[in-house]
């Protein structure tokens, strides 16, 4: 049997990179899944896999847009094992901290971190319902190590491991095991494009720090995530892996 067989996940930014590739990595082994996204592209991730993943257009900065998701998983496939929020973004609000725009703060905090919380909010219920499972929500590098005009950025990755830690106390004892992956550089996906174009000389500096000297695959991170969802990672919960080539090692 495949390790997924009978589960169902839901998966955030699940059009492009990392997202896309954990959704078809949970469904190569098994997971009917929801591939959500606001791009449009989730047709396309569902493409590759019909019988396995149906797309659902969202905005997870949006409670009642969540809601939804969580509730199209159980209502289409009976329950909820995992849940993946992948969705983030980098390039905004970077600058130094008292350059920093309002508006581009609140809308950096809004899809990095309080998507993570509309993500938690709705799917640990779903996932006691169904007697445990496995979330996994993606902080980054950025918020271990720090590095000038990434005040922002760091503070948002760094709540979803304050919350990841949180909800791995409050839930533990109903089986739901809660992780993060703090990725390094990691090409393409739709960050580090977009940080390509507004960004080109950081994105340079960012792809250079891996100890392999190359950037990771977002297939690379989707193995990861993959095995945080599996039983392999049956005492696994409150923690976090890196998953750089080794930027930290050095930081």
């Amino acid at each position: 049997m495949a390790r997924f067989d009978g589960k169902v996940a839901v998966v955030t930014g699940a059009g492009v990179g990392m997202g896309r590739s954990t959704a078809l990595r949970l469904a190569r082994e098994g997971a009917r899944v929801v591939a959500a996204d606001i791009s449009g592209e989730e047709q396309s991730t569902a493409s590759e896999m019909p019988d396995l993943i149906v797309p659902f257009k969202v905005d997870v900065t949006r409670a009642s847009e969540v809601e939804s998701l969580v509730a199209e998983a159980t209502g289409r496939f009976g329950r909820l094992d995992i849940m993946c929020n992948v969705v983030g973004v980098a390039g905004v609000a970077q600058a130094p901290l008292p350059e920093v725009d309002e508006d581009e703060y609140d809308q950096l905090m809004a899809v990095n971190l309080k998507s993570v919380y509309l993500g938690m909010k709705f799917a640990i219920p779903a996932i006691v319902t169904a007697g445990g499972g496995s979330i996994i929500n993606w902080s980054s590098v950025g918020a271990l190590v720090s590095s000038p005009n990434t005040g922002a950025y760091g503070a948002s990755k760094a709540g979803i491991l304050a919350m990841t830690r949180s909800a791995a106390r409050e839930w533990g004892a109903e089986n739901v095991r809660v992780n993060a992956i703090c990725p390094g550089f990691i090409y393409p996906t739709g960050m580090t494009l977009m940080g390509e174009q507004r960004f080109p000389d950081a994105v340079k500096s960012a792809s250079s720090k891996s100890s392999l000297n190359r950037p990771g695959h977002p297939d690379e991170v989707a193995a990861v995530a993959a095995f945080l969802a599996s039983d392999d990672a049956s005492y696994m919960t409150g923690s976090y892996l890196v998953v750089d080539g080794g930027w930290t090692a050095g930081a």
